[in-house]
């Protein structure tokens, strides 16, 4: 998924900058929304908070690109809409990313990790018992 985020943000820039690969932007857009839903739908039931919180939040805000992608090609004249949908592009990727690294790396996995590689004074853990 987070590689056709990516894809899709190449496309996006060809468009905004030449004014041509719309069609690619989007079928892009919706392999985006196919790939990112199947994503969500099983993250959002993953015992991880921190991989729902996040897979809510690309939901979310996937749901937002979508609407501002249509306002922005509807006035492709109107460069706030477009600089909104570029920037709420950018959130997208990012959320993919967190969610590919969160799910590659499960947040014990990385705690244990951490305690390994920074001295006990820099970091902090919260205790199991708490």
């Amino acid at each position: 998924m987070t590689s056709l985020v990516a894809l899709q943000l190449v496309c996006g820039a060809i468009l905004r900058h030449t004014g041509s690969a719309l069609i690619p932007h989007l079928l892009g857009a919706g392999a985006v929304l196919v790939a990112a839903g199947l994503v969500i739908r099983r993250l959002i039931r993953h015992q991880d908070w921190g991989l729902r919180r996040v897979s809510f939040l690309l939901a979310v805000s996937l749901a937002i690109q979508v609407i501002l992608g249509f306002l922005a090609l509807a006035h492709r004249d109107h460069v706030l809409l477009t600089t909104a949908h570029q920037a709420l592009g950018a959130l997208v990727f990012a959320s993919a990313c967190v969610v590919t690294v969160r799910a590659c790396h499960p947040a014990d996995m990385t705690r244990a990790a951490m305690r390994h590689s920074l001295p006990e004074d820099l970091v902090a853990w919260p205790s199991k018992a708490s």
